[in-house]
Formats: C-alpha cells, structure tokens, sequence
C-alpha cells in the first residue's frame, strides 16, 4: 500500500482531526520528508545554513535512514490522511526523534504526539522519559514539562549543534490499568 506523502496543510481541510497511529513498512519517505523539512523550516532562527545542512545530512544515505526509522518504529501523527509528524518511544524512556513537519507546525501536532508518548510510557511503567532537545525545541519541551539536565555539544560531519539533554518523570499506570499484551 502506498502512504501518503507530508504536504503543506493548505492541501487538504483546513483543520483535519490528528490521529496518532503505528509506523508501518513504506512510511521511511514520508519521514524522511518530515524531518528535512522540520530541520529546514523550523530552526533556522538558532543553528545556521551550515548546521542545519548537517543534521539533514544524516538523512541522505537512503538505506542507512530506512533502516534507523525501523528500528525506531515511530508512531506518526496524521492531520487527514497526510503525515504531519513522528515521534519514537524507546525501551529505556528515550525520544531519539520528535519531528514535526514545518506545515503542521503549532496545530496541535506536537501535543498530540507527545499526549501519545507519555500514554505509551506510562502503559510501559517507565519512570522516566528523556530526549536530546534541539535549542529550537527545548521550549516545547519545557512547556511538556521536561527538565535540563545538561547543555552539550554533538558534532555531525564536523560541524558542532548544541542541544540539551532533557528528563521528564512520568507516572507508570497502576498494573490492573495497563492493557493486556496479546
């Protein structure tokens, strides 16, 4: 089955509801496409031309970004039937992606992917969640409730980003509440 490629939100209905759903085998384009254009249309104001043609630049070895998004296995936020964003959920509690495309940008998506990712920890009796924070996400994040920890520094193809490593406590549901693994 072929997905639905990211597109500007003027594509479509003017507020199509969000849904949080499972990654699915095809889906790696699509999120390719999410991630460059989050990088290129939305942290322009703290990384500069070079530092942002790096970060994107981890995505242009095709196979090596399909076989990072699987084993991610993101869950993907849909505006309509167009990809709007994609967050990860790991077994330790760490969000190694949290992308939201540029068109889709402060509408609600964010929310709605991280509202999923605290439902996803709780049900998996996580204590906490953690993430390395863009500069330009850090306020989202913070708005989320998540904590610095510490500033720091990651080089990608020689050229330095500085980011934050950020903590969120989360609450585990009790056992009798937790769904049932078939």
């Amino acid at each position: 089955m072929r997905r639905q490629q990211p597109v500007p939100p003027h594509s479509g209905s003017a507020h199509p509801q969000i849904t949080i759903r499972a990654f699915g085998s095809g889906d790696e384009p699509g999120l390719r496409q999410i991630f460059i254009r989050a990088i290129e249309g939305l942290t322009a104001t703290d990384y500069d031309h070079r530092q942002r043609a790096a970060w994107a630049g981890t995505a242009t070895d095709i196979a090596a970004w399909n076989a990072r998004i699987q084993r991610l296995r993101p869950f993907i936020a849909m505006r309509g039937d167009v990809m709007a964003g994609y967050a990860d959920l790991q077994a330790d509690g760490l969000i190694d992606h949290f992308f939201v495309d540029a068109g889709h940008a402060r509408r609600g998506v964010g929310g709605a992917l991280m509202r999923h990712i605290e439902q996803q920890a709780a049900q998996r009796s996580l204590s906490a969640l953690h993430a390395h924070v863009s500069r330009s996400a850090e306020g989202f994040f913070a708005t989320h409730g998540f904590t610095v920890d510490r500033r720091q520094t990651v080089h990608l193809d020689g050229v330095a980003l500085d980011n934050a490593l950020m903590h969120k406590r989360v609450q585990p549901l009790p056992r009798s509440t937790r769904q049932q693994r078939p």
